[in-house]
């Protein structure tokens, strides 16, 4: 099984094996998050679910790279 994605104005449409599952958009708080295409029937099986996660993390890894950066590096003082 393979994951894709295919962007288009910000929204990431995911793919497994060629097949449209759902969408990854950036949420307000800059995270990417994952919508299921709910107009497919079925089940998930754990080995897509896992690619799908890992394909989440891969996308917001900078963002929370900085996001942890910066509590890091806040002095107690500035809160």
């Amino acid at each position: 099984m393979e994951i894709r994605t295919e962007e288009e104005s910000g929204l990431f449409r995911v793919f497994l094996n060629n097949v449209h599952v759902g969408n990854m958009y950036k949420e307000v708080d800059g995270y990417y998050v994952y919508e299921y295409n709910n107009s497919r029937g079925g089940f998930w099986e754990a080995h897509a679910l896992r690619m799908i996660a890992d394909k989440l993390d891969e996308m917001n890894k900078d963002w929370d790279e900085g996001i942890k950066e910066y509590f890091k590096n806040l002095k107690w003082r500035d809160i």
